[in-house]
């Protein structure tokens, strides 16, 4: 499977964030992989510029997009989420 878009990631990211009082990037990153059977070279691919994975950024991407859309936000420490009450 081709590494998905970061549209393609909202989806499962929203259904996960729905389950839990608040997720990391790191727990939708793993959700992520794991909702798109991600290889373990898809996981370690790395964005043109080599400074971070591709997951990490299309995760964050994902996340960016969906806080603008008032549909996730910031939770207790950094890099932890919640859904808001428009979804």
């Amino acid at each position: 499977m081709a590494m998905p878009t970061f549209q393609e990631i909202m989806l499962p990211i929203l259904k996960f964030v729905a389950q839990e009082s608040e997720s990391s990037i790191k727990d939708l990153i793993e959700q992520v992989e794991q909702s798109f059977s991600l290889t373990d070279e898809e996981k370690q691919q790395r964005v043109p510029s080599g400074t971070q994975r591709t997951i990490y950024n299309r995760v964050t991407w994902a996340i960016s997009h969906m806080k603008k859309a008032g549909l996730l936000e910031p939770r207790g420490k950094r890099g932890c989420y919640q859904i808001t009450e428009l979804t």
